[in-house]
């Protein structure tokens, strides 16, 4: 996976990312942020697929729907992620490792529609979920963001987008969970 340098045991840039992640699957993550074009995400749509990499984490309903979908670009960066996606489960299974992989867009243009401005109202009236999961998805979204914004090994960029989204997502109610 790129985490590891051979022989004595010694983290790769990747390996320093992943060090530096809070999440179910560090490595996954790491991975995720590393691939170019996360890079050009915009704030809102960088939430977006933060959301969609946290929010089996965040929300535990099969059964739920809304109203805003992931937007194309989102879409996009998805579909490249899916090689390195198998590639490190080919890598966990060989290993007998069993964390998730995760990439759930049924909530990520919620996450960017909130980041975007929508207003509370408007985002928990768009979809089947309760008020309270609406707030630990996006309250989970925000803390990723916090993270990678403080990760050096990354890309300035997206650093600077992270922090960006983070600041957009930092309104009441979501405001006061944060703190």
């Amino acid at each position: 996976s790129g985490a590891l340098e051979e022989g004595p045991l010694k983290p790769l840039p990747l390996g320093d990312v992943a060090r530096q992640i809070n999440g179910t699957n560090e490595l996954w993550l790491a991975m995720a942020m590393a691939y170019p074009a996360v890079a050009d995400l915009p704030p809102a749509q960088l939430a977006s697929l933060i959301a969609a990499l946290v929010s089996a984490d965040a929300v535990s309903r099969p059964q739920m729907s809304c109203a805003y979908g992931p937007s194309e670009r989102v879409m996009e960066v998805v579909n490249g992620l899916g090689d390195d996606q198998l590639a490190l489960a080919v890598l966990q299974d060989n290993h007998g490792v069993s964390l998730p992989l995760d990439i759930d867009l049924r909530l990520c243009g919620l996450v960017e529609a909130w980041t975007a401005g929508a207003d509370w109202e408007s985002v928990t009236g768009d979809c089947t979920l309760d008020d309270g999961d609406v707030a630990r998805l996006l309250s989970r979204t925000s803390d990723m963001l916090r993270q990678v914004s403080h990760i050096p090994q990354l890309l300035p960029e997206l650093r600077e987008n992270a922090r960006a989204a983070y600041k957009s997502m930092d309104r009441a109610p979501i405001s006061e969970l944060l703190r």
